[in-house]
């Protein structure tokens, strides 16, 4: 082996090893010794690609969720969710979900809106883990969902995990999606807790509700 494919060699293991820790601390143990198991059978970075019209954003209310919005009275309370693209999950899985600040963060992803449908990148964070959503261009009508475990595989595809997950899906079906879960999530928890409707962080999500409504108007016309 010559010195710069040496160099090279050594620098591509440590950003394995640097993933691997990372899906280790999100995932624990066993799924980090699975991951060895697939990079036997499959290239780094690979990812699995799909194409489909459905998808689903899922929200657990459970217990916690309803306590801190109840009792606690918390305008943004941690709720755990996954990304379901047709029949596959592109962000947790059947066993698994992230969890995030749900009202900021769909605050951030109605606000973002915009950009992915002029074709720009947009990286949405959720704070377990963390773990990524990514949004990237794919034409003029679709776009790719990304779930990653490191932000190496953020940054670049080709240092994506094989447990990294890409699937293409319809704008128009993403803003819709994406406004329906916002809409039961808002009232869901002024359900729960009226006294909370007052709220400034409330009220942000009912203006970005608000707004995107206006731009899925916009994309229908078009």
């Amino acid at each position: 082996m010559k010195e710069g494919e040496r160099s090279s060699h050594w620098e591509n293991g440590s950003v394995i090893l640097s993933q691997l820790r990372r899906v280790a601390q999100i995932r624990g143990l066993a799924e980090c010794e699975s991951l060895f198991s697939q990079m036997e059978k499959s290239k780094m970075g690979k990812v699995i690609q799909m194409t489909a019209d459905s998808v689903s954003i899922e929200l657990q209310y459970d217990s916690e969720f309803q306590e801190s919005v109840t009792k606690r009275e918390r305008p943004d309370p941690i709720v755990r969710t996954r990304v379901k693209v047709g029949d596959t999950y592109v962000f947790g899985d059947e066993n698994y979900m992230n969890s995030g600040y749900m009202t900021t963060n769909l605050i951030v992803q109605l606000g973002e809106l915009r950009k992915i449908l002029a074709d720009e990148k947009v990286v949405i964070e959720y704070e377990n883990g963390p773990m990524w959503l990514v949004f990237e261009p794919h034409d003029e009508d679709s776009v790719k969902l990304t779930g990653c475990a490191t932000i190496e595989g953020v940054r670049n595809p080709d240092q994506r995990l094989s447990v990294d997950t890409s699937a293409v899906v319809a704008k128009k079906e993403w803003v819709s999606e994406l406004i329906e879960t916002a809409e039961n999530f808002y009232e869901t928890v002024i359900d729960l807790n009226p006294s909370l409707e007052d709220n400034q962080m409330i009220q942000r999500l009912q203006k970005e509700i608000t707004d995107a409504k206006r731009r899925r108007e916009e994309l229908e016309l078009e």
